[in-house]
């Protein structure tokens, strides 16, 4: 697993090497359920944070990201609008998922705070403009 792993960022053709990561993490994921305990009206639990990979990846990368882009921005450099479409795009897709997850998550009974349910769908209403307004200015 560590080599696919490894080799998915490392092989300039690492399609196979993500197919079998992902094989290995679909079944390592298969085994982990207590299927005696499964099918008997309970709802087993879900531990999913084993670390705080969310947080290292939105400062390592989505912070500098925005601050690069602005002061490009600034500048008027060119690189500056193609990262800070990148940013734009990214936040739209996560505002829209983190919305409806919010609201999936509501629907079943799971308790979600007004903030969660109000913040996310702001963000990518926001975004859709600003998307939009990049999308509709390009030029050939």
């Amino acid at each position: 697993m560590y080599t696919n792993v490894t080799m998915c960022f490392g092989a300039a053709h690492s399609v196979v090497y993500v197919a079998l990561f992902s094989l290995y993490a679909f079944i390592l994921c298969l085994m982990s359920f207590d299927l005696k305990t499964l099918f008997q009206d309970q709802v087993p639990l879900l531990e999913n944070v084993t670390s705080m990979f969310i947080q290292v990846m939105d400062l390592g990368l989505i912070v500098p990201l925005c601050v690069l882009s602005g002061i490009l921005l600034l500048r008027r450099n060119a690189w500056g609008y193609l990262l800070a479409s990148v940013g734009m795009k990214k936040f739209l897709t996560m505002g829209i998922a983190v919305s409806l997850m919010g609201l999936n998550m509501a629907r079943v009974g799971v308790p979600v705070s007004a903030v969660e349910l109000g913040v996310f769908p702001i963000i990518a209403l926001v975004n859709l403009v600003i998307v939009g307004l990049l999308l509709k200015n390009i030029k050939d």
